[in-house]
């Protein structure tokens, strides 16, 4: 019975990991651009399972954005991009072959959206809250890759477009965590901050207050949930800004107050 009720646990934090995927892009609203056009099509069945491949096309002033996603296989979309042009027929190029596009990739996830010169790339898995993004520029017919970190998988975060050649960022960064030892402890707490080059002036008091709500919540599950006492049990994330990501290490705090989440 106890070994029913623990997997019952787990399963729940796993559906909710993917309603947090889910909601991600709609209900956040992020600032990307606003395509003019959007299509979707199915272009075939995948060799991987019993499902289809689906293209989403993309048309905005600049640019015409394909992203090929195989549901059989977990993240790896593949991601077209052609420059839009007067005479360009956009249903042909939402069918044009991967190969045949200049400026291509293949994501670690999927596409997440476009500002001016550069395309956002979403994670393919959320593991607890952490949820990976990667930021591109497009140069000289290349995506180069310029940022990636790991942010709240739902928590409010935004991009500051300070010029076509430059982007900000503010979000809920994920802290790394370099000693296990108890949320209770307030010096190793304070070592979180450190290793991250942050103040030393955080607030952990609501972190650690929302951590010991879901311990006695929990409690009546009968299963192992021990480990939610330590830090390696847990992640700890603080709002940042980033003014510019071209120079990330010139961040700033913009609110104190670390949120906490339990690890599954």
């Amino acid at each position: 019975m106890k070994f029913k009720k623990t997997i019952k646990y787990l399963s729940n934090i796993v559906i909710s990991n993917i309603i947090l995927i889910n909601i991600h892009a709609s209900e956040l609203n992020v600032n990307y651009d606003l395509p003019i056009k959007k299509k979707e099509l199915s272009v075939g069945k995948s060799k991987f399972s019993n499902s289809i491949i689906r293209r989403n096309c993309y048309k905005y002033s600049d640019y015409v954005i394909v992203e090929e996603v195989d549901n059989g296989l977990k993240g790896a979309a593949q991601i077209g991009i052609e420059p839009t042009k007067k005479s360009s027929n956009f249903l042909e190029i939402c069918k044009k072959k991967y190969q045949s596009f200049k400026i291509k990739m293949i994501a670690e996830g999927y596409y997440g959206g476009k500002i001016n010169q550069f395309i956002i790339n979403d994670g393919n898995d959320v593991f607890g809250a952490e949820f990976l993004f990667q930021i591109f520029v497009i140069k000289s017919d290349k995506l180069i890759k310029v940022f990636e970190d790991l942010r709240h998988s739902n928590q409010k975060y935004e991009y500051l477009r300070n010029s076509k050649h430059s982007l900000g960022i503010r979000y809920w960064k994920s802290l790394k965590v370099e000693n296990d030892c108890s949320i209770n402890d307030r010096t190793c707490l304070e070592q979180i901050g450190i290793a991250n080059k942050l103040p030393n002036d955080l607030n952990f008091n609501n972190c650690v207050k929302s951590i010991n709500q879901r311990i006695s919540a929990l409690k009546n599950e009968n299963s192992d949930i021990s480990y939610l006492n330590n830090t390696s049990g847990n992640q700890f994330f603080i709002y940042i800004e980033i003014p510019d990501i071209y120079s990330s290490e010139n961040s700033k705090v913009l609110d104190k107050n670390v949120k906490c989440e339990s690890k599954p």
